[in-house]
């Protein structure tokens, strides 16, 4: 029956205090939050709530929100990019992350810490699937500009974009976070880093089910991954 349901359920939670565990939030990320902001945020996490667990997932924005919208529950909390558009989803701003411009450095576009995407209209353009969060960004920037891009390549992966830069194919739009996780694998020789003329960026979110409350342990690690993302959310143009 349903009462006993809930007193077993009572009674697991009851053990797992006695063990100094009283909870686990089970988390899914994008790949680019979970390699620039989750490692500070899981230690955070760890250290100030000793008595509560974390798993984290990595996978694509539409993943994590068909998984959080999953009847099973498989996912407590998703963190993602792009506004939340989903009326079965509740969502908690974490902040913004800029949309960079990344050159290969042989071309030697002088930028002055602005670049006007103009300047770009014949050079060969690595871009984002449309139907990604930094792809819409991309696209409205275009229109806003009446700008079309001379699309060379169409990718999915941010940094399989980047290394397509890298490789000299081609410039790509990133956003910031994008970036720092690249400044830790590469040197700022490999490449150019121009902040654009119009600053165009887009949101980070926190994301779960409108259907389920949120669980303490998830609400402390939302505010874990927040000063976390606050602590490293700046680039400098190169």
């Amino acid at each position: 029956s349903r009462a006993h349901e809930s007193l077993e359920i009572i009674r697991n939670l009851a053990e797992k205090m006695r063990n100094g565990n009283a909870g686990h939030v089970h988390i899914a990320a994008t790949n680019t939050l979970s390699m620039a902001v989750m490692p500070n945020a899981v230690v955070n996490f760890q250290n100030k709530f000793k008595r509560f667990s974390c798993s984290i997932s990595t996978m694509n924005t539409e993943q994590i929100l068909s998984n959080l919208e999953d009847r099973t529950g498989c996912y407590n909390l998703g963190f993602t990019h792009g506004v939340n558009e989903y009326q079965s989803m509740n969502s908690i701003d974490i902040g913004m992350t800029e949309i960079f411009c990344l050159l290969p450095k042989a071309w030697g576009i002088s930028h002055n810490n602005a670049l006007d995407l103009l300047r770009l209209k014949d050079k060969p353009y690595v871009s984002n699937f449309a139907s990604t969060p930094i792809g819409v960004e991309c696209d409205k920037l275009f229109s806003q500009i009446k700008f079309k891009p001379n699309v060379v390549a169409n990718v999915h992966s941010h940094y399989l974009a980047c290394s397509l830069t890298l490789e000299g194919m081609g410039y790509t739009l990133v956003d910031s976070m994008t970036i720092r996780t690249l400044f830790n694998t590469r040197t700022v020789d490999d490449f150019h880093v121009c902040r654009l003329k119009q600053q165009p960026k887009i949101p980070v979110m926190a994301v779960f089910s409108g259907n389920r409350a949120l669980s303490d342990q998830a609400r402390y690690f939302i505010d874990c991954f927040k000063t976390s993302f606050e602590k490293i959310n700046t680039i400098a143009s190169t």
